[in-house]
């Protein structure tokens, strides 16, 4: 009986011990990832990934990683290099049902992202292919906003690519509208800082009149609003909403590399909106 007790007390130490050093390999890489170190988080994270046992925190992870480096990058080659990584680690895993839902939905949102980055960068987003390459994006797009409702970065990039695809592929200026809103809602203020300054410039992009706005809400059935303020036209409204980014930042006691050079890119657009 003693032996048994202390048998199931070693076995209980050494799971402890082994969450909290897999805790630590995921603080490890966020911090480095925070600060732009996107190659030393890539190192650690495939250095303990466990082929034999795997971690789908670690996993998508690196997909992150992979896009981070490769989005950074100028060669062609070597940004599909990245992606290519990005894509084989979290294939296997996108259809997975089991693991916790915030999970799966990094897993399917990397592995869609590192995708149609690397097709945007082949020209197959421009060319006869993306008749195949984006309805199946955003299917798994779709099925990853299923998975966890409340995921912003989902909605984000499916508002992306609502703004990008022509229209018999899947965009839609209307739909991109009220998925930015879902962002907007379901995303902490440590992630809205970075989600503003692009969805600042698709409004100012798509430069609809109130009067737009209104005609196309009315040829919907039973009249349906994208979500954006009603009494702004959509340059006015992407001002308001680079002056809440600034605000955020600024307010902000610790910034990551991705907001200090989304921040490079806020101050231009907030200056050429007053003109």
């Amino acid at each position: 009986m003693k032996n048994k007790l202390i048998k199931l007390l070693l076995f209980f130490l050494f799971l402890t011990s082994f969450v909290v050093f897999s805790d630590n390999i995921l603080i490890t890489a966020d911090d480095l990832d925070f600060n732009g170190k996107y190659e030393e988080a890539l190192k650690l994270l495939v250095d303990n990934n466990d082929v034999s046992n795997p971690d789908l925190k670690i996993i998508w992870r690196i997909a992150r990683e992979t896009f981070e480096i490769a989005d950074k990058l100028s060669s062609k080659d070597e940004k599909v290099k990245f992606f290519d990584q990005g894509i084989e680690i979290t294939k296997p895993f996108i259809d997975i049902e089991y693991g916790d839902k915030r999970d799966r939905a990094e897993m399917i949102h990397w592995y869609a992202v590192n995708y149609a980055s690397k097709m945007k960068v082949l020209g197959i987003f421009g060319g006869r292919e993306s008749m195949n390459v984006l309805p199946n994006v955003f299917k798994m797009i779709n099925r990853c906003i299923e998975i966890d409702p409340e995921y912003a970065s989902a909605y984000f990039f499916k508002a992306k690519l609502q703004d990008d695809a022509p229209f018999f592929l899947g965009g839609d200026k209307f739909e991109m509208a009220v998925n930015y809103q879902n962002v907007l809602k379901y995303a902490d203020e440590k992630e809205q800082f970075f989600f503003l300054v692009d969805i600042a410039k698709s409004f100012y992009n798509r430069n609809w009149s109130i009067k737009k706005k209104e005609d196309v809400s009315n040829r919907k059935d039973n009249y349906q609003s994208d979500g954006t303020p009603e009494d702004l036209s959509d340059r006015e409204y992407a001002y308001q909403l680079l002056i809440k980014a600034k605000e955020l930042y600024d307010n902000s006691k610790k910034h990551s590399k991705r907001d200090i050079d989304k921040y490079v890119e806020l101050i231009p657009l907030i200056n050429g909106m007053k003109e």
